[in-house]
């Protein structure tokens, strides 16, 4: 019984210490787009991801008791631009990966119908955790939100606003490690389920078919 008392009080202890744990959500393009045209949106589009979709850095607490001493940074990398450029690719003929914005004699000589500029307007993931007899339980939540425009040129063919919000349980581990698969699982399901919604959006969208 001694025993016993001595390993769940080691546990909270160690629940309640702080470390730093590294979240890095994995590529998660659109998968399943429901679209009321059997071909892609015809033409060469040109990709341009806004650095606020790029290498995003959030450093995030418990806003519980539980695991707040703990830091979570949660490192994007290439996921974000990956699961976007893969998804235009599955709504597009034919797309060309940007940094810039191109000229208009560049369009021309690209052959390129139009400019697909995405953004990030939101994400803002959560974590609460609670005690349990051996060990604790938490609870990730994110929301994230895009901003999409399609012009050519200086004329706007196309804009939305899209988002994606995913709710995750499970076991937060002896020291509150188990956080960052229930983070990164949260982060990744949200940013598919928002780019489901906007390939959705693009492929639906009779305007960027007729152009």
């Amino acid at each position: 019984m001694i025993r016993l008392i001595g390993i769940v009080l080691f546990s909270t202890v160690v629940m309640l210490s702080g470390c730093a744990y590294s979240v890095k959500p994995i590529s998660m393009p659109a998968v399943n787009i429901y679209s009321s045209y059997d071909d892609k949106i015809p033409g060469t589009w040109i990709i341009i991801i806004d650095d606020s979709a790029k290498n995003v850095l959030r450093e995030i607490r418990a806003s519980s008791h539980v695991c707040s001493a703990h830091t979570y940074p949660i490192y994007f990398g290439d996921a974000i631009t990956t699961s976007i450029n893969r998804t235009m690719h599955s709504v597009f003929e034919n797309t060309i990966e940007r940094t810039n914005m191109p000229t208009f004699e560049e369009l021309q000589q690209i052959g390129a119908k139009g400019i697909v500029l995405v953004k990030m307007d939101t994400f803002e993931p959560r974590l609460r955790c609670s005690m349990g007899f051996w060990s604790g339980t938490c609870t990730a939540s994110s929301d994230i939100g895009f901003g999409i425009i399609v012009r050519r040129q200086h004329e706007k063919l196309f804009a939305a606003s899209v988002g994606g919000s995913k709710t995750i349980d499970g076991d937060s581990g002896n020291a509150c490690e188990g956080a960052v698969s229930i983070l990164s699982e949260s982060i990744s399901k949200s940013v598919r389920e928002a780019l489901e919604r906007m390939a959705e959006r693009l492929s639906n969208s009779p305007k960027l078919r007729r152009e």
